[in-house]
């Protein structure tokens, strides 16, 4: 299985474009996700931390872009070392040696259900997250060559020049070469992968933006239909009032005013609701604070906007009352 990878990759290598090359077990954004318990030999107060196992080649960081923050990334001269060798990322050095402590150069312990065995960490790595909208794991990268050969599914990930184009019929030709009967499992970009993350999350956002937009209609349309009724009823006294020398825009601004009270009230207590309550969908959201301002005064201007232009035809209707046929209906 060592053997196989190190082809696969030494053969993309080779490719044209292709910047660098790494495997990884448990890819970010795919299914797999093999959690295992670390443990620190020395004293630690706080016990075994568990962690996301994830076996990965020398050149997976570069592929991926993920920033080495202190020590170094694996290396080939890994496999003849003594101890095994691994990297961990930011979020599992703090969960296993605690913050402020440095993790360069100590020894951890895996203990899981496949095994356990010890590793030298070389260097710690930028967090991943594990899918588009959720936050990073903790995790430990061993050296893929030093564990168990049994280890199957590694995802090879390939990092391309700015103009390489498409290069999975290139990828495709070399498998071939390697291993006429391999087929290649769910191929495709990383923009492509975040596409398949998020499909089932943008399809209810959708649905949810469509009944959200449905509301505001409603209410729209509701807010447009009482004040048109009231304006019906008080057109006697809007004949008076302009008869009493009242402009036709005091009276329009007054039938807005009026109708945009009821909004401003119901603004207010929606808003303290937002604001109270938001803790409650923090889990849900993504990107974005409960109380994010911008997101609560694009809300509210969205609002008084629908409302505005609900209570704009009343108040037109209104301009145009003749005050002598008012005055002679009443």
């Amino acid at each position: 299985m060592v053997d196989f990878f190190a082809r696969v990759e030494g053969a993309i290598a080779n490719l044209p474009c292709v910047a660098e090359v790494g495997s990884v077990f448990a890819a970010p954004l795919g299914r797999d996700q093999l959690g295992v318990t670390m443990s620190v030999e020395r004293a630690d107060p706080d016990g075994p931390a568990n962690v996301v196992y994830r076996p990965a080649t020398a050149g997976y960081f570069a592929a991926m872009s993920i920033p080495i923050l202190r020590g170094r990334g694996l290396q080939e001269d890994d496999a003849f070392a003594g101890e095994p060798a691994a990297a961990i990322n930011e979020l599992a050095a703090r969960r296993i040696f605690g913050a402020g402590q440095e993790a360069m150069g100590c020894s951890i312990r895996m203990a899981s259900i496949f095994g356990s065995g010890s590793m030298r960490v070389v260097g710690v790595v930028g967090n991943v997250r594990r899918t588009t909208t959720a936050g990073p794991l903790a995790a430990v990268y061993p050296f893929f060559p030093l564990v168990d050969p049994a280890w199957r599914g590694l995802t090879v990930h390939v990092k391309t020049g700015p103009s390489a184009g498409d290069i999975l019929p290139a990828i495709r030709d070399v498998m071939a070469i390697i291993d006429p009967n391999l087929v290649l499992f769910l191929p495709g970009t990383v923009s492509e992968a975040r596409r398949r993350d998020t499909a089932q999350t943008r399809f209810f956002m959708s649905l949810l933006l469509s009944f959200a937009l449905t509301a505001v209609i409603l209410a729209g349309v509701g807010l447009y239909g009482v004040i048109a009724f009231l304006v019906a009823q008080r057109t006697s006294e809007i004949g008076l009032r302009m008869a009493l020398g009242a402009g036709r825009s005091r009276v329009a601004g007054l039938v807005v005013s009026q109708g945009l009270w009821p909004t401003a009230i119901g603004l207010v207590v929606g808003l303290l609701i937002a604001i109270l309550g938001g803790r409650v969908m923090e889990g849900l959201l993504f990107g974005v604070e409960p109380s994010d301002p911008l997101v609560l005064v694009g809300a509210a201007s969205l609002v008084i906007m629908v409302a505005t232009a609900a209570n704009l035809m009343p108040a037109r209707y209104a301009m145009r009352v003749d005050p002598a046929a008012a005055l002679r209906a009443q």
